[in-house]
């Protein structure tokens, strides 16, 4: 559990989890050590609150001989309960919990891989584990800016470290003004250019970054409108915007945006009563001026451990989640298989150790630690394939729901990873796709 403190936000509100649970309490009790201070790095109060309810689930189903995924199944919130209320005050407002438990999971065949497994003197385990999280909290500022050449240049309050805002952002612009990927420039975390932001942490560039983008994304269109009915001889409510061009409703009169774009910066003409530059600056308020999200979804995991070494392999995981709409497939991918590799490294490799008799922190540098890589963490079968017609609210739900071209469609991520991981020795499975039937 962190030690910087007793709870977090994002631990209480989301402790029920996915379950109908109606009545909570919580206490929290600080204890005072001389050990080193950690935090969260990913997370944020999630996995404390999701690890908290799930050994309550566990323990429950030793205790009354119900079956660990029945007893999961029996307590999940239904869909007709949608939306849903909690006791911490959070509306859940759409979900499949159990079929999202059951859709790559194979429940059936585990009793034969057991008993596999103990004829060769080996142990084998599973867990089931749904989650939900919050998402999308406090309120960001996002800027466009067209420059005379017709490049546009994003200026954001948000900050990538990994997450791929650069790419994820470029491409919203893209689609929504018109302008070719390539022209566009992307700036962060300089104090100098970004008037305002408040960074990344806690599940929000997405939605917060992402509707403020596309609030100044309208900003820009509407300012653009403006020249071009200037320049076309129309009022601005006389002109459409559509694919990167202005044109005149019920005529052949069209302007591209960036010839619109450079008139902004002509020496005479209809800049001097507009002013000069195109651009747009867009605001978004999530929790609480607005409304958050709930991505949610579940992962399975299941092990094989040779008692006389303390080997772990694990033989199969799948994690599936409920996304919404992907802007980029291949980075949200690749952070699913970030956040399992993470939890993986956490729950078996990553321990930091004291002396017993002194109180010395001895693993102080990362050179001294087992940290897991490629090698250790290899994803065998990752695949996307298309959800239910009804997409669900999630990390990016909310610039889907003011999105115009119909390419963008709701998705499921489904990794199903094999691979093997530390305890007192390693060995590297590369398993490629899993033979029919067997997921």
């Amino acid at each position: 559990m962190r030690t910087t403190g007793p709870c977090c936000a994002g631990d209480v509100l989301v402790r029920q989890s996915l379950y109908d649970v109606q009545t909570i309490h919580v206490s929290t009790s600080a204890v005072f050590t001389n050990t080193a201070p950690t935090s969260v790095y990913r997370g944020a109060g999630r996995p404390e609150a999701i690890y908290l309810i799930e050994r309550l689930v566990e323990q429950a189903a030793r205790l009354t001989g119900i079956d660990r995924v029945e007893l999961r199944r029996r307590n999940l919130i239904r869909p007709d309960a949608l939306p849903y209320h909690t006791p911490t005050h959070h509306n859940y407002d759409s979900g499949e919990f159990e079929k999202l438990m059951d859709r790559f999971a194979d429940w059936n065949g585990f009793p034969a891989r057991r008993k596999e497994s103990e004829r060769c003197g080996k142990q084998r385990g599973r867990a089931v584990t749904p989650y939900i999280e919050l998402g999308g909290v406090f309120n960001e500022r996002m800027e466009i800016r067209f420059d005379p050449g017709g490049m546009v240049t994003i200026i954001a309050g948000t900050h990538s470290h990994g997450q791929g805002h650069a790419t994820a952002f470029a491409q919203l612009v893209a689609e929504w003004l018109g302008v070719p990927f390539e022209a566009i420039n992307y700036i962060q975390g300089d104090t100098e250019k970004v008037a305002f932001g408040r960074g990344t942490f806690a599940a929000r560039s997405s939605l917060v970054g992402g509707n403020g983008l596309r609030v100044a994304a309208d900003a820009v269109i509407a300012r653009g409108k403006e020249m071009a009915g200037a320049l076309m001889e129309a009022a601005p409510s006389d002109i459409e915007f559509n694919a990167g061009t202005f044109t005149v409703m019920g005529t052949d009169k069209r302007m591209s945006i960036g010839d619109v774009a450079r008139a902004f910066f002509a020496p005479a003409g209809p800049v001097l009563k507009l002013g000069l530059g195109l651009d747009g600056v867009g605001t978004w308020s999530g929790v609480p001026g607005g409304a958050p999200n709930y991505p949610n979804g579940c992962q399975v995991c299941e092990v094989e451990v040779d008692p006389e070494t303390g080997r772990v392999h694990i033989d199969r995981f799948v994690a599936v989640d409920d996304l919404g709409m992907v802007i980029n497939p291949m980075i949200c991918e690749g952070q699913i298989h970030g956040g399992v590799a993470q939890g993986v490294g956490q729950a078996l490799i990553e321990n930091v150790v004291y002396d017993q008799t002194y109180g010395q922190i001895i693993r102080e540098a990362f050179w001294t630690m087992a940290c897991r890589g490629p090698t250790t963490f290899h994803p065998s079968c990752p695949s996307l394939s298309r959800s239910r017609p009804k997409p669900i609210r999630s990390a990016s739900r909310a610039l889907a729901k003011r999105e115009r071209s119909p390419r963008r469609r709701p998705w499921s991520m489904r990794s199903s990873m094999r691979c093997a991981n530390w305890a007192s020795s390693i060995s590297i499975c590369r398993s490629r796709r899993p033979a029919s039937g067997r997921r």
